[in-house]
């Protein structure tokens, strides 16, 4: 993985609904750091991630990969996976099938070895399973195992620890240490306190109209 990718952020403003959620956002998260996002529902952190995921245009103020604008870069959603709040786990397939299409959508025609893709997370049981017949915690398992199929430098992660069990957490944890070791990115919102043994994780608070660094 190539190691001189970086994001940037500059003069960010957003509002929704008549309301500033923040706003002169400036920061840069470079290759083998984490960027977690804190603060009170609503204060802006699913937006910020929509905005740096190119779902969602900014009021001011505008993003960079490798110093260059996201909006005239057609190769950005190659290189960035973004998991949102809905687990996009389609409920007609089972969970191989469900798999199968995100790596489609990746560009691989084939998963290899599914079991033991499935293994990681523990849902090899579940395989041939309709999805809808499972809890919200194995659909957001299902969701994360898409990380072990991306080739994406930055992840983009809203709430990934929500609904899975303490098990699932440290095996993502684990994954995410992984990635930026790597010279990976991540960019996650979560309301859990982290703690990321000899990595560079920035903490940043959203308030109604600014962004801050905290300890």
């Amino acid at each position: 993985m190539k190691v001189n990718f970086m994001l940037r952020i500059k003069q960010l403003s957003c509002s929704r609904n008549d309301r500033c959620l923040f706003s002169n956002l400036d920061i840069v998260v470079n290759p083998g750091e984490i960027l977690h996002l804190k603060g009170k529902n609503g204060a802006g952190k699913s937006s910020l991630l929509q905005i740096l995921a190119g779902l969602l245009l900014p009021e001011t103020g505008e993003v960079f990969w490798q110093d260059k604008l996201i909006a005239i870069q057609t190769h950005y959603a190659r290189e960035l996976f973004y998991l949102g709040h809905k687990s996009g786990v389609k409920a007609g397939l089972t969970v191989a099938e469900n798999l199968q299409l995100s790596a489609m959508l990746m560009g691989k025609n084939k998963v290899s070895d599914m079991l033991q893709l499935l293994s990681f997370f523990k849902l090899e049981k579940w395989i041939n399973s309709p999805s809808h017949l499972l809890s919200a915690g194995q659909k957001q398992r299902i969701a994360l195992t898409r990380l072990l199929i991306t080739d994406a430098t930055l992840w983009l992660l809203d709430e990934p620890f929500n609904a899975i069990d303490q098990e699932s957490i440290q095996l993502l944890m684990h994954l995410l240490q992984q990635h930026v070791e790597k010279g990976g990115i991540v960019v996650l919102t979560s309301h859990q306190s982290l703690a990321f043994a000899g990595l560079k994780e920035k903490q940043w608070l959203l308030s109604s109209n600014s962004l801050g660094e905290t300890e």
